[in-house]
């Protein structure tokens, strides 16, 4: 053996021994015996002489509602939630719902590749009609009523959101239809948190301004609440379509037959949009009121509503959410009445081209009983060319 052998072999039997002879080492070799139940009651007296209360564990002070319906620390709610305040939303410096939502674990936001609107997942689960997410507004519903969609046109401020709380999970046994992978409750702020006249100013790339006014205080026993928000934007410019499906027709059709390119590629995404929020909220004693309004005029349409470049297609939407709530705990001994009216008005006008202008597209002409004049694709011998002058 050599002299570096010898050494070494001293070395790893000196840290052996070190080893063996701390004091969890014997006990990490054997089974650990039962605890009898004087020790198990001396561990449970321990507990709760300690010092530490529950505040020291859980924030106590995040309260949920959405779950069940009352007022609880989001701990001790059955469900898996997060609760998320306006003390929140100022630090992490969000301006929209959806950058709000992307910080909830779990929760993804991708775009539809069309409109470029925001598709809601939780945990993966969502289909092409339904995101299975349900969208309220201090406990009422945001949603078409075909398919169960939230309105992917809605820009809902952050400047009037007091908390909001997702609920990731199956909820429709409490909530109804379109909750199978969760819930968003957004609680919009009171009298009592503006308490006076608030106002904001913000504007940042892409020439996007928002303004917002609010006021809270108390009038004849009412505490009355208003918010003004205003939101405008240009887009970002700088997202550019190289080629779309109008580009790959031009090759197929156009240029045979002649005819110059109608694509309108390259060209930008037009995502501007103006968008106007009005909110108004009254309470007393038993009542609460409140109206929410949302108007969106000259919204671009993304990519197009097919996969064609839209470059003077508009969207414009109206939605009026309006609600009288009557709640008394008190009129029987053991229960209460609640008692709820709400309205949603909602109008959405979408105006847009299809094909642009000089696209030479293929026409159902197989014979008089199943000719319909629609797009045929992908086209057969029967089809019948034809050139759309002032487009689709």
């Amino acid at each position: 053996m050599r002299v570096s052998d010898y050494r070494l072999s001293i070395t790893v039997l000196f840290i052996l021994i070190l080893l063996v002879s701390q004091p969890g080492f014997a006990g990490q070799t054997q089974q650990q015996k039962p605890l009898t139940d004087e020790q198990k009651l001396e561990q449970v007296r321990r507990h709760f002489e300690s010092e530490y209360q529950e505040e020291d564990y859980f924030r106590t002070d995040r309260l949920l509602l959405t779950a069940t319906g009352s007022l609880k620390p989001v701990h001790l709610a059955p469900s898996v939630a997060n609760v998320i305040t306006a003390e929140d939303i100022e630090k992490m410096g969000a301006i929209t719902l959806q950058e709000v939502l992307k910080t909830v674990p779990g929760f993804h936001i991708s775009a539809y590749y069309i409109t470029g609107s925001p598709i809601y997942s939780i945990r993966g689960v969502h289909t092409s009609l339904s995101t299975q997410v349900l969208l309220q507004v201090n406990g009422l519903p945001i949603k078409y009523t075909y398919g169960g969609r939230i309105p992917y046109l809605m820009h809902l401020p952050v400047s009037v959101i007091s908390r909001i709380e997702v609920i990731r999970g199956p909820g429709s046994a409490v909530h109804g239809a379109d909750a199978f992978a969760g819930i968003i409750n957004v609680i919009t702020k009171d009298s009592h948190e503006i308490a006076g006249t608030k106002s904001g100013l913000r504007y940042g790339s892409f020439d996007t301004v928002d303004a917002w006014l609010m006021h809270g205080a108390g009038y004849g026993g009412w505490d009355v609440m208003a918010a003004l928000d205003f939101h405008k934007t240009d887009g970002d410019t700088d997202r550019l379509i190289n080629s779309d499906l109008q580009t790959l027709l031009d090759a197929l059709l156009n240029g045979p037959f002649g005819q110059p390119p109608a694509s309108l590629t390259p060209g930008r995404v037009q995502s501007e949009t103006k968008d106007l929020h009005l909110h108004l909220a009254a309470a007393k004693d038993k009542w609460t009121m409140g109206i929410w309004a949302a108007f969106k005029n000259n919204a671009g349409m993304g990519v197009g509503l097919t996969p064609v470049l839209d470059t003077s297609g508009t969207h414009n939407m109206d939605l009026v959410l309006a609600d009288i709530n009557y709640q008394n705990d008190s009129l029987l001994p053991d229960g209460g009445l609640n008692v709820r009216f709400s309205y949603l008005y909602m109008k959405l006008d979408t105006i847009g081209r299809a094909f642009p202008p000089g696209a030479i597209l293929p026409i159902d002409d197989s014979d008089i009983i199943d000719r319909d004049g629609n797009i045929e694709f992908p086209p057969d011998g029967d089809s019948k060319y034809v050139m759309f002058t002032d487009g689709v």
